[in-house]
Parts: C-alpha cells; structure tokens; sequence
C-alpha cells in the first residue's frame, strides 16, 4: 500500500492484526525492526505484505473418560490425520496419581496443539504437544524422537512431542476454556490463554513453557473460548447465561452480556464477520452479534437433544456437536440465516 494516501477498499476489509505491524515511517524498509514478511514496492512507495501458511492437517481429540493403563486415572488426547482419519499419535496427558480429565484443546499458528486437563477437584494443567516431530525434544539425547505414531501412548512422561505440562491455578480450579490467541511481533503462532472455571479467571500462557503472563477476572466461570478476527476472545459463562468478550492484545474485559433465550452457552466460535455463535445445552445454537447486540437462534432439526460444541468453517457454515440420552449427532447449517440444515447422526 501507498503509506502517505488514503487506500479505499472495495467490500469488507479484514482487520489488521499485529502480524502486519511495521515500525517505518512514511516508506519503510523491508529490512527495518519489525518489518519481517515485507518486500519493497517496486512500483512506488512502501512496502508488499507476503504472507506464510502452515497446513499441518491434523485434529487433537482429548479422550476425556479414557484411563490409560486401565486404573491409572490419567487421560489420553488422540492425533488424527484429516485427510485419512487414521489416529497416529496418542498422548498421555496430565499429573501421575490423579483423574487429569482432558477436555479442551486448541491449536496453534504452527499446528501445535494445547490440551486444559480439569483434573476435578485436583491440580489442572495445561499441556503443549507438538505437531512435527521436528519440533519435538530428544531429551534423552540418542538422536532419535520417542513418540507415539498409532494408538498406543507411552508411559507418562516419556513421549519426547510432550512439550511440557503445566500447572495451573490451584487445586479445584478447573480448568476448561482453551484458545490461542492472534499472536503479535513475538510470537507469531499466538500464545494460549485457559478458563478457570472455579476461579472466574482467564490465565495467558508462555507458549515456551506455559508460565503464567497475565491473569485476569472476568466474572463469569469460563467454559469456552473462542477470538475473532480483531483479537477479541469471547468466553461462555454456562451456568450465569453470559459470555464475556476479553481483549487479548489490551488485556481488558468488558462487563458480562447476558444472551437471553440462548440458555446455557457451552462451546462458542466465531464466523467470519466476527459473529458469535454458541452451543445452548438445548435443541438450538445461538448467534450474538457484537455489532448491534442482536440474538439469533437456530432449532435443531431434533427436538429432545442438547447442543454441546460448535465451530464455523471457511465457508461460513456453522456445525453443532449435540447429544440425547442415547445418541449424538452433527448439525450443519448457514451462518446468515441458518438455512441449508444438513444433519449427521
């Protein structure tokens, strides 16, 4: 862009995100502090803003009620290839000696991945796991990475793709909002904030080592978390039926919004234009849009289930994780007005 005019643009403009920050003045050099992913304008003044792409293709799914070796009580989180399905990695998660019950996870700029284990009434943690083995640790020093490629985790502690497990809050506290910020000059793949459910608290973590950069109230108990484009991450409060919007770069939280009609918001996701959607423990998902404080709720084709997670794709189709007593299902329908309902039992 031309650094000294006015740039118009045509239709909606993403906004910009520390990662396009530049400390130049009028022409900034590609070369200046804070420059990294820029090239000189060659066609006039300024600079080109590249961009990079991480494509890791994988899901992290935290086996909550799972013991591994049976009566161990620790918990195990499964690595699936997207594009095969194949499960080729399994980790064990957590402290020895207690019930780590993972749940949550999230996953980074790099593909790594973020696991909050709620260790009921024990010490909560948070683990970080790496996605390719070159990122992982040989701390044995053999030369070669010990880690899980199928099914089976080893032993607690021993898998060299464990980055590192973190304590977090004190006993009981339960951990269980998991999500990676947009990151800034620093730390360009985001740094992982947790909810505190007990403790009505938002913890920031160091993604080198998981200690703790900010901690912050937020008056509601967390139970997900999502950010939207401009860094906002909104938090579900389910038992109080708010959500809570936290600025992640100011590190500020604004008063709690009650989302009347939409009880129990559980799982929670943005869409596209920065739109809030969430899960509702009931037979609907709920849509709150921060633009103009509107409610938008969308029933479920099956009348006696409870909507649980949620997450929007690239295209704007929102998709509902729900459950009866006998059975679970996968809803999908259309951001903008919740038509093209697709439904997979």
């Amino acid at each position: 862009p031309d650094w000294s005019s006015e740039v118009i643009f045509e239709g909606a403009c993403p906004p910009c995100t520390p990662d396009c920050e530049s400390t130049g003045t009028i022409e900034p050099e590609a070369s200046e502090e804070s420059s990294e992913g820029l090239v000189p304008n060659t066609d006039g003044p300024g600079v080109i803003i590249g961009s990079e792409s991480t494509d890791v293709g994988f899901a992290w799914i935290a086996n909550s009620e799972e013991n591994w070796p049976i009566g161990t009580g620790s918990g195990t989180v499964s690595k699936l290839d997207l594009e095969t399905g194949e499960e080729v990695g399994r980790y064990l998660v957590g402290l020895a000696g207690q019930d780590n019950s993972p749940s949550r996870t999230a996953v980074d700029g790099n593909g790594d991945a973020y696991v909050a284990c709620r260790a009921f009434a024990e010490q909560g943690t948070v683990v970080k796991i790496a996605a390719a083995p070159e990122d992982c640790i040989d701390r044995n020093g053999n030369g070669t990475i010990q880690t899980s490629t199928g099914s089976i985790p080893l032993a607690l502690g021993t898998d060299e793709c464990v980055l590192w497990t973190a304590n977090v809050g004190v006993r009981g506290d339960t951990p269980r909002a998991l999500v990676v910020d947009l990151g800034g000059l620093d730390s360009s793949a985001g740094l992982p904030w947790v909810g505190l459910h007990d403790a009505n608290r938002m913890l920031q973590l160091d993604p080198d080592n998981g200690s703790v950069l900010a901690d912050i109230p937020i008056g509601v108990s967390p139970y997900g978390a999502a950010i939207d484009s401009r860094g906002n991450i909104w938090i579900s409060g389910f038992f109080s039926g708010q959500i809570v919007r936290l600025d992640s770069m100011a590190r500020t939280v604004d008063p709690p919004i009650g989302v009347g009609g939409c009880m129990g918001p559980y799982g929670i996701a943005t869409d596209n234009r920065d739109r809030v959607w969430m899960g509702t423990f009931s037979n609907s998902a709920c849509r709150y849009d921060p633009a103009d404080g509107s409610i938008f709720q969308v029933s479920l084709p099956t009348s006696d289930v409870s909507s649980r997670g949620v997450a929007v794709d690239g295209f704007d189709m929102v998709w509902v994780a729900a459950h009866s007593m006998d059975a679970g299902y996968f809803f999908g329908f259309h951001a903008d007005d919740g038509l093209g309902m697709v439904s997979v039992s």
